[in-house]
């Protein structure tokens, strides 16, 4: 008999969402590393804060935006985001589809008739059937122009899989689709501000989003740091921490990514071990580049399309916060997409940043680099091809039967933003609640 009914691996942002909506403490929580976060997390250097990834939070649920106005309390903002395009060497407001005014005369043209195009051909189409891929959903519903002259230059970067392999399961609101009439307004002006789900975000005045996963560990039982499972044993329901401590348990939520679990198994079934070979996933450096200089830009976000520039998104989180820098300093962060199929060398990786942050005048030839900082994220991005859904579902399906439950955006290999990992932990905890009783 397990010491506690529920054993959670992992401490990110899912797995905290779960203990801190279980009833009761009969829970522990398992964390290689000696912070909590997961991908979730904040790097703090010399008075600079480097978030992994461009994190930022917009719930659209009340419960969720009211529980981290809670947990953050008086050190939370609200703010309009600056997000915008770099493409043609100009800079455009976010969503590209809905803000062409600015760029050359052609590529206007050539957006908006192939715009027009697409809603024309749906508008006349008797039949209902759905976009077949990614790359067919680009072309039916933003036309040629907009599919050449961002949509895929950019998710070829984002993604660095041929986009006909990739589903549309990812999507659900992650991209605007404005109307005509609003596309061919943003071609005639500059729009006042940003739109889109995320147009108004919210984020901590200091320490990063570390902080939002640190409120939750001080209202959760003690996290045991440091314990890297390296062994499961579904037969025995026991699991190894560091190759030594052999621990048992009764319920064991992973929130762990699914290769890494696979990997841990004792004795892998033949279908789950195909299953996970099949699985495919982006890696993510997060490239920080600290400069001796009060203002880069007051922009928040830059969504990089052009194919000669190493990375696809910059953040700037001096502008999120004037906290996240010191005092007359400022720093960028780039996210450089690599894989098994896409190496990037991580030894050239910081290198290759700065020359293309000069490319764009983000950084002057003779402004002072303090230091640059690279972080490495695997399993970043799931890719969502064709074998996805069915891989994922044998992996899991087999684990739960052996009462090992695969949750969050790992565990369910999965495109989740901050707001789905606190609801989906919240629904998991009130399954295990109704369960276990």
């Amino acid at each position: 008999m397990a010491d506690n009914k529920i054993t959670i691996l992992g401490a990110g942002l899912s797995a905290l969402s779960i203990a801190y909506h279980l009833d009761g403490d009969d829970y522990v929580i398992y964390e290689k590393d000696n912070v909590v976060g997961g991908h979730c997390r904040t790097k703090e250097r010399e008075g600079f804060f480097f978030d992994y990834g461009g994190h930022i939070f917009y719930p659209k649920q009340a419960y969720v935006k009211q529980l981290v106005t809670d947990l953050l309390a008086e050190n939370c903002r609200e703010s309009a985001r600056e997000a915008w395009i770099y493409s043609y060497d100009t800079y455009t407001r976010y969503p590209f589809q809905a803000n062409l005014f600015g760029l050359p005369t052609d590529v206007v043209k050539d957006c908006l008739a192939g715009l027009h195009d697409a809603q024309v051909k749906q508008a006349e189409c008797q039949s209902d059937e759905p976009p077949s891929d990614f790359l067919d959903f680009i072309y039916k519903t933003f036309g040629e122009g907009i599919a050449k002259h961002f949509m895929i230059p950019f998710n070829n970067k984002h993604w660095r899989v041929p986009l006909d392999q990739i589903t549309l399961d990812w999507m659900g609101k992650f991209l605007p689709r404005p109307s005509f009439e609003k596309t061919l307004e943003g071609s005639l002006s500059q729009s006042e501000a940003c739109i889109g789900q995320n147009s108004i975000f919210m984020y901590p005045k200091r320490g990063g989003i570390q902080i939002v996963c640190d409120k939750f560990a001080e209202r959760v039982n003690p996290v045991h740091f440091n314990s890297e499972v390296t062994e499961i044993d579904v037969e025995n329901k026991t699991f190894t921490i560091n190759g030594k401590d052999v621990v048992s348990y009764d319920t064991l939520i992973s929130t762990l990514p699914l290769p890494v679990v696979v990997d841990c198994l004792k004795d892998v079934p033949k279908e789950v071990e195909e299953a996970v070979a099949k699985l495919r996933w982006n890696d993510l450096y997060v490239v920080s580049v600290t400069v001796d200089k009060p203002v880069l830009t007051e922009k928040h976000r830059l969504y990089v399309s052009s194919p000669d520039l190493i990375f696809h998104k910059l953040a700037f989180f001096s502008s999120y916060a004037p906290e996240m820098s010191p005092a007359g300093k400022s720093a960028v962060s780039a996210e450089v997409v690599h894989s098994k199929e896409h190496h990037v060398d991580m030894a050239t990786v910081e290198e290759r940043v700065v020359a293309d942050l000069k490319k764009m005048d983000i950084i002057a030839e003779d402004d002072k680099i303090m230091f640059t900082d690279v972080i490495n994220m695997p399993y970043a991005y799931a890719i969502y091809d064709s074998n996805r859904s069915e891989c994922v579902a044998i992996i899991r399906d087999y684990l739960a039967s052996k009462d090992v439950f695969c949750e969050g955006r790992y565990g369910e290999w999965a495109y989740q933003n901050m707001e789905q990992n606190i609801a989906k932990g919240k629904e998991v905890a009130e399954r295990l609640n109704a369960l276990i009783g």
